[in-house]
């Protein structure tokens, strides 16, 4: 299965989307996957918003002059440069563990260059004007980070004559290619990331059903007493693979989830749990004769893990949950 994926600029539409983005994000993390996103892919971004921001200014200072004669306190927006704009999109980008941003290099840019001019690879033109240093560019940059090509990859992006131009210029094997990220996520075979208040809710979820405890009574929302405790599995300072045996009394707090993925129709969210919870286990030390004795180990901060289901109404209520 392809665990990578490749942001082109035209990806996101006319303008960059921060909703688009946060799909990319919640579904990277529920399937592992990881997301490169070239630095010229992300200046092409700055320079989009830079660009419509300018266009918008002599508007919203008309109306702050008229919002300022009329008694109210406004102040007109100031001038922002494009590389302002620039550290401000690279910084929505590399707050996210999921996303690497790749660097473009001399020996690449020159690369770029030369296939702008010779018409070469990723160069085209456009109403007689020689243009494609910038599509080279990012190509090469995520080639070189991908081991010389950009097989096994998955490019979402709109220009398919770029790739496939500087793929068969440089005898590579065309990568797969998506029009947009939700086509890619299709191709690839992964699961559909959760939404953040999809995983909000299910924090809520669970925190509400916690503690679990084995003798639990029903409380008109759960039923806690179907809880499978051998659905939980055990970690405790790397011994518990040791024991003979273990009986989880509680498991008291969530600690963290990952891999929040909800299916397409919405009806299932499916995530990956730590918990804090009491346990017993019995572990078998050997004395200094060589004698074998049981030991018990009683422990209220255990560290234990599960795998989550949800079922999900049709208003994205949870009409049950599952361990296992």
């Amino acid at each position: 299965m392809t665990k990578t994926a490749v942001l082109d600029t035209n990806c996101f539409g006319k303008r960059f989307s921060p909703r688009v983005l946060e799909d990319v994000i919640a579904t990277a993390a529920a399937n592992g996957s990881s997301v490169w996103v070239p630095d010229v892919v992300i200046w092409e971004l700055a320079e989009h918003e830079h660009s419509a921001y300018q266009a918008s200014l002599p508007a919203y200072r008309r109306e702050a002059e008229r919002a300022v004669r009329i008694g109210i306190e406004a102040e007109a927006p100031t001038e922002q440069t494009v590389e302002d704009f620039v550290t401000a999109m690279e910084k929505q980008f590399a707050q996210h563990p999921e996303i690497e941003i790749l660097r473009l290099d001399g020996e690449e840019a020159v690369a770029a260059i030369r296939d702008q001019v010779l018409q070469t690879g990723s160069g085209s033109r456009k109403q007689e004007t020689k243009t494609g240093a910038a599509d080279s560019g990012w190509l090469r940059t995520v080639a070189k980070r991908n081991g010389g090509d950009l097989k096994d990859l998955i490019l979402v992006t709109g220009d398919r004559a770029a790739v496939e131009g500087l793929c068969a210029k440089e005898g590579w094997e065309p990568p797969q290619i998506a029009a947009n990220f939700n086509a890619a996520r299709l191709a690839a075979g992964w699961s559909k990331g959760a939404s953040i208040p999809q995983i909000e809710a299910l924090t809520a979820w669970l925190e509400q059903l916690l503690p679990l405890m084995p003798s639990a009574a029903t409380d008109g929302t759960y039923d806690r007493s179907e809880i499978n405790f051998d659905h939980f599995d055990l970690w405790e300072l790397d011994v518990v693979d040791d024991a003979d045996w273990n009986e989880i009394y509680s498991v008291d707090t969530l600690e963290s989830l990952t891999a929040v993925s909800v299916t397409d129709d919405g009806h299932q969210i499916r995530a990956s749990g730590e918990f804090n919870g009491h346990v017993a286990y019995l572990m078998i030390d050997e004395d200094r004769e060589g004698d074998m004795f049981p030991r018990l180990v009683d422990s209220d901060d255990s560290i234990l893990y599960a795998d989550i289901t949800v079922q999900l109404d049709s208003a994205g209520n949870a009409t049950s949950i599952s361990f296992g």
